[in-house]
């Protein structure tokens, strides 16, 4: 009898498991925390009091917790779309923070031989999001000594009639440089030639974190004259520029019919809808956005001074991509001061001073650039955060 229970429960023999969801050294932003952290690429939280008044907090508590419009609250669809000339809110569908927008659109758009082209280095959680059996990833690439900047020629390629969607995004991450508005309206035009299945992406989630006084670029939503192209589709969120990525709250903007119901059927399918309460603060973080952004613009204009003069002292060590926008920049190593070891030896450094910066393999980039988060730090963090790391190059230039 304890024989025929033993072969009662017995199990087959698993099969080897493949994992769906690969490893992302990023995780350890989120699970990992140290003293100084210039690995963010976030300006300084929101807290509720920067964006809650009293009658705000009394219009809180009576709101209903029911679930939301898969396409997202109508009067935040609306002031996302006056944000954005030639837009209305029916062309916008609210996605649950900026990477949700992408993950539907590789859903979408996936198929046996169909392409997704990203640029690289680039955001790796981009290209994570959308990698699945039916849709192949390819890249085209700029580097540190082009600043980065978008080869339209080197793009054009890589087109064939099997690509579905063009990614990009501007500002960059991890370099904070701008794409040329006259790079993406060529790409649009040969698109209609070459590829007239595709959409062309662009993520603006950085743009609006401009310095100091000066304003953010327009919406590369408007870069057409005349009529806003179909192909063209512009994403967003609250998470960089204005200091709320704990709302989870994204956009995507698109004239494109079918692929604005496809967003909506695919949000409905995924989430049903995003949290009333996010909707609800969202709304009011963006009634307040010039006074939100502008001292966020201030903070980062500061920011972004101390390291420029930071950059010059060790001029010896380092060089930078001076950022266009956003709360990132790109730092090299000199070759000839940074061997291999030289350069393990700077990073084993930064982590026994408790500093963390990015390192360029997150983003398909050499370990000899780091993205620089000056952002998210207070003034004086940053200062002190920048010498540690002046130790670290010292310690390990050879």
């Amino acid at each position: 009898m304890n024989n025929a229970i033993t072969k009662a429960t017995e199990y087959p023999k698993a099969r080897k498991r493949i994992d769906r969801f690969a490893h992302s050294d990023m995780l350890s932003l989120t699970s990992e925390k140290v003293r100084y952290d210039l690995a963010e690429s976030v300006s300084q939280d929101l807290t509720l009091a920067d964006v809650i008044s009293e009658s705000d907090y009394r219009e809180l508590e009576a709101a209903p917790l029911g679930y939301s419009s898969a396409a997202g609250n109508p009067e935040l669809r609306e002031i996302i779309a006056r944000r954005h000339t030639g837009v209305n809110a029916d062309d916008v569908v609210i996605t649950q923070g900026g990477m949700h927008a992408l993950f539907l659109m590789g859903q979408i758009l996936a198929g046996d031989g169909n392409e997704l082209l990203i640029h690289q280095p680039s955001f790796p959680l981009t290209v994570l999001t959308m990698q699945m059996k039916t849709l192949t990833v390819n890249t085209f690439t700029s580097d540190f000594q082009d600043r980065y900047r978008v080869n339209a020629e080197e793009v054009l390629k890589k087109l064939n009639p099997s690509t579905r969607l063009v990614c990009l995004e501007s500002p960059r991450n991890p370099s904070g440089v701008c794409v040329e508005v006259s790079t993406v309206k060529t790409l649009l035009m040969e698109m209609m030639q070459r590829c007239p299945d595709a959409y062309l992406l662009v993520d603006e989630t950085y743009r609006e974190a401009s310095y100091a006084n000066s304003p953010p670029k327009e919406s590369m939503i408007n870069c057409d004259t005349g009529s806003i192209n179909s192909r063209l589709i512009v994403t967003g969120s609250l998470s960089k520029s204005h200091g709320a990525p704990g709302l989870r709250l994204g956009w995507a903007i698109t004239k494109d019919k079918w692929l604005r119901e496809q967003l909506v059927r695919g949000k409905f399918q995924t989430i049903i809808a995003n949290g009333t309460l996010d909707e609800f603060l969202a709304i009011q973080v963006l009634k307040k956005a010039e006074t939100v952004l502008s001292t966020r613009r201030q903070q980062l204009g500061l920011a972004k001074t101390l390291v420029a003069d930071w950059v010059r002292e060790n001029a010896t060590l380092i060089e930078w991509v001076e950022p266009d926008a956003g709360a990132l920049c790109c730092i090299a190593l000199s070759k000839d001061r940074f061997d291999n070891a030289a350069l393990s030896q700077f990073y084993e450094s930064l982590q026994h001073r408790s500093v963390r910066v990015a390192p360029g393999n997150w983003f398909g980039e050499s370990a000899r650039i780091f993205r620089l988060g000056f952002g998210f730090l207070t003034l004086q963090d940053t200062k002190t955060a920048l010498k540690e790391i002046s130790c670290a190059l010292t310690d390990a230039a050879i």
